[in-house]
């Protein structure tokens, strides 16, 4: 069997049990990758019962939506799920914050 590389990280205790599909994870996360806020208020529209759909991850690393959304340095992207309840303070694997990932895109820019 393939394992899927999106999980989903225990909600906090306040959050209601998640309960988003692998397929509907692998939708947020290409939508996240591929630039598309609009597809991605759809899919948190669509599955606004699902729970903190904001905390999917997508590889070994953990990295949440928001982590990948400032590493591609996807200012909207960033303000979309900010504003759909994005934890700023989640850690991924690696005790890496959104904050950091933000600034290691900065960092790899040209001068």
């Amino acid at each position: 069997l393939q394992e899927s590389r999106v999980s989903l990280v225990p909600p906090p205790a306040f959050f209601p049990q998640a309960k988003v599909t692998v397929e509907v994870g692998e939708a947020f996360v290409a939508a996240v990758r591929a630039g598309d806020t609009a597809k991605v208020s759809a899919l948190l529209s669509d599955n606004a019962a699902a729970g903190p759909i904001t905390e999917i991850s997508e590889d070994s690393e953990g990295k949440s939506l928001l982590m990948i959304a400032a590493e591609l340095g996807d200012h909207a992207m960033v303000e979309v799920l900010l504003q759909a309840g994005a934890n700023l303070h989640r850690l991924d694997y690696r005790n890496r914050s959104p904050l950091t990932h933000a600034a290691a895109k900065v960092r790899s820019l040209p001068s």
